[in-house]
């Protein structure tokens, strides 16, 4: 299965939503500015590689296919 960008920012979305986290404490979690993590969010920009990878280990999620299930937590 292929992720897109907006699959991927939907599961952080939702898990920044579950931790009762701000972008902001994403951020800091994640050593990204917090603009950067805005503009992902948002659609503005897409995370790539080292960014994307940040964000995902702060919220402890990986991309691996599941059946019928989006990232892995």
């Amino acid at each position: 299965m292929c992720y897109t960008s907006r699959m991927i920012r939907e599961t952080i979305t939702t898990e920044l939503a579950k931790r009762g986290w701000a972008k902001a404490e994403l951020a800091r979690r994640c050593g990204v500015a917090r603009p950067q993590v805005v503009n992902y969010l948002s659609g503005r920009r897409d995370a790539r590689g080292e960014t994307l990878e940040k964000l995902l280990q702060a919220l402890k999620l990986e991309i691996r296919p599941q059946r019928g299930k989006g990232l892995s937590t």
